[in-house]
């Protein structure tokens, strides 16, 4: 570093007592191209970081919202939905990042072939006004000399060009691995249908995590269109894996689940929200609806006033994995998720649980008013009144209990029990 001051002085000095007119042109253009990286370049590359931070904040709020959509993405097949979002969103981030490696390489490099190509400009003009081309070819061969130190921002550009190869190698690998996952975590569930009037029947069905743990065994439960039933049981007993198995996201140890695929709607006790707006949510990777279709589904689960209320609407965003919603808010978006999807089946895992007992009940009464049959796991007490069954999980084997239930085909209603 010392090195070089002490050259570019004496270049100047020497240029100074040449032709003081050409030195205070070189002086000016270098306080130019100085001002320009100071001022200009500086300011760009603090906007780009800026921006490539966002673009990174953003990415990752999308890789959680796929994680933490895992058991909705499974049951509805939406993957290609979160993929593509995640696919466009690293493209921004790739973006910006060229863009931040890029502007702190333009300033030195136009700063430091600017001034000497400039110097060199200066030089050859004073030496040919002066006509001493002999001075001239030996100025020129100290140019040379001098541009050697050139060679150490050579090295580093081509390290830059190095590194980003690297990262594109290492990115490939990533990817391929990513592709060999993607293969091999393919579930292929059989395609069994249920016999007609039947929303879902699950025949000696069993599962385990390892074989020394078994978590269901010889579990047979039908369920015909439109009827509701009601499971409860202690913590840990296997209500939410039994929800899985139904809803495709676990296959089964052993056993056959005869079910339509494409018509069961999954709603969690903990809804995953995206960092988007109502609508998004709702649609959650379907194609465009319209709004009377969104606000009738929103009517369901008794949201279309809170919705109606807000003064963005459907635009209303929800905040970073719906931070902006209570719980009961959150589950009903849930729920007008699932109605939404015009599922046969409805697996609701302690999803109405942050509801009062009357809101429970009129979106209980709504949904099976549709139609639509409905597994409810549920702790709370009084639950079994709105359904047709009632079963309950008690070390891995599905029990039948009887008192007072349903008519069957009849909407849930805690009115018109049969005891």
């Amino acid at each position: 570093m010392t090195a070089n001051v002490v050259i570019v002085a004496v270049m100047i000095a020497a240029l100074v007592y040449q032709d003081f007119a050409a030195a205070s042109v070189l002086s000016c253009t270098v306080a130019t191209l100085y001002a320009g990286h100071r001022f200009l370049i500086r300011r760009k590359l603090r906007k780009a970081a800026s921006s490539r931070e966002t673009a990174l904040r953003m990415l990752q709020r999308y890789l959680a919202d796929m994680f933490s959509s895992g058991k909705e993405s499974r049951t509805y097949g939406n993957h290609a939905f979160f993929q593509e979002r995640i696919r466009r969103q690293a493209e921004r981030v790739a973006m910006k990042n060229v863009r931040v490696a890029f502007l702190p390489q333009f300033g030195p490099i136009v700063a430091d072939q600017g001034a000497i190509l400039l110097f060199l400009f200066i030089v050859i003009a004073v030496e040919v006004r002066h006509g001493d081309l002999t001075r001239l070819l030996s100025l020129l061969v100290f140019y040379f000399v001098i541009s050697r130190r050139l060679v150490p921002l050579i090295r580093q550009i081509s390290l830059i060009a190095g590194q980003m190869d690297g990262s594109y190698e290492n990115v490939r690998t990533v990817e391929s691995d990513l592709n060999e996952c993607r293969i091999h975590r393919a579930l292929t569930l059989p395609s069994l249908l249920p016999d007609a009037g039947m929303a879902m029947e699950m025949i000696e069905v069993g599962f385990s995590f390892r074989e020394e743990t078994t978590i269901l065994r010889n579990v047979n439960l039908s369920m015909a269109d439109g009827e509701m039933i009601v499971l409860h049981g202690a913590s840990g007993t296997g209500k939410s894996s039994l929800l899985n198995l139904i809803a495709g996201v676990s296959p089964p140890s052993t056993g056959v689940i005869r079910i339509g695929r494409t018509s069961i709607a999954y709603v969690p006790q903990e809804i995953p929200l995206l960092g988007d707006s109502i609508r998004n949510n709702l649609l959650f990777g379907l194609p465009e609806r319209s709004d009377e279709e969104l606000m009738k589904a929103l009517e369901a689960a008794r949201l279309n006033d809170f919705v109606s209320a807000q003064p963005l609407g459907l635009e209303t965003g929800v905040g970073d994995n719906g931070a902006l919603f209570s719980g009961g808010e959150r589950q009903r978006l849930g729920l007008t998720r699932a109605i939404l999807r015009g599922a046969r089946l409805l697996l609701l895992d302690e999803a109405t649980s942050a509801l009062d007992e009357d809101n429970q009940r009129q979106v209980l009464e709504n949904l099976s008013a549709s139609g639509n049959a409905i597994l409810l796991v549920t702790h709370r007490i009084h639950a079994h009144l709105f359904g047709h069954r009632l079963f309950r999980l008690e070390e891995g084997t599905l029990i039948e209990e009887t008192g007072c239930y349903l008519p069957a085909k009849e909407p849930a209603s805690s009115l018109g029990l049969l005891c």
